[in-house]
């Protein structure tokens, strides 16, 4: 029921094991995990599908998901790279 407050957790177990070096971030799919709690929240389990390759854990009941993100270690510039060709992609949409 769409009407009801949604919950969503991040357990950071994965990002806390991910160690790079001291010039690197660790590159998370931040927008991936908004977008598949939105879609949650909304009632539209199956769009949730299509749109994750994270581990999850969801519970229709009680409104209830758990994202347990994956981390890699990135340089900053090739971080910002990635970004802005992420961006570039989305405006020529």
């Amino acid at each position: 029921n769409p009407d009801r407050a949604f919950l969503a957790r991040v357990d950071p177990i994965e990002l806390q094991q991910v160690k790079g070096a001291a010039n690197q971030l660790n590159a998370i799919e931040i927008t991936r995990m908004l977008s598949i709690t939105v879609e949650l929240a909304l009632g539209r389990i199956g769009k949730v599908k299509e749109l994750t390759n994270l581990e999850i854990v969801y519970d229709e009941t009680l409104r209830n998901i758990i994202l347990f993100p994956k981390a890699a270690p990135v340089e900053y510039r090739e971080l910002m790279e990635q970004n802005e060709r992420k961006a570039l992609a989305l405006k020529s949409a």
